[in-house]
């Protein structure tokens, strides 16, 4: 039963993210309004952010050398950097 669960889960969240990079496809280095709603222990510049218009969540990554942390459940401003239907793999960069 935990295994259907599982893979049903994991099904249901592909088709979001195919979704979601459908409905951002071409706007690579638009910019957006979101929120950190996740940070990497680990690695504290890797996250999650939820934006609010268009209702899309996906992974944030700053790469800059002199990076400061994600900051997490604060309003920030992204841009977007990859919105790939055939992966399906939507990601941020902090604005």
């Amino acid at each position: 039963m935990d295994t259907g669960d599982r893979r049903a889960h994991q099904v249901e969240r592909e088709c979001v993210d195919l979704v979601e990079a459908h409905l951002l496809r071409g706007r690579e280095g638009e910019l957006f309004d979101g929120v950190v709603v996740d940070v990497d222990e680990r690695r504290p510049l890797t996250g999650t952010v939820q934006l609010r218009r268009p209702a899309v969540r996906a992974r944030i990554t700053d790469d800059r050398p002199d990076a400061p942390p994600l900051p997490l459940g604060t309003r920030i401003r992204v841009r977007l950097t990859r919105a790939d239907t055939a992966t399906p793999t939507v990601r941020f960069a902090p604005a």
